[in-house]
């Protein structure tokens, strides 16, 4: 988590909840606010491989 920067699992856990329960996300200032699209169920590994992606190449999921 440290590597990341990402304060604590509980954070990462709230950020997962709110993408499988397409509510909407706010940026802290750095984009735009914008409603999660409904998708598919993820598996905990294929979020962790999300958020790595979008760490790596600065994207908001």
């Amino acid at each position: 988590m440290a590597k990341y920067e990402i304060s604590s699992t509980s954070v990462l856990k709230s950020w997962v909840k709110k993408y499988t329960s397409h509510s909407e996300i706010k940026d802290s200032g750095k984009g735009m606010s914008q409603a999660m699209t409904e998708g598919r169920k993820t598996t905990f590994e294929e979020r962790i491989e999300i958020v790595e992606y979008c760490l790596k190449h600065q994207k908001n999921y």
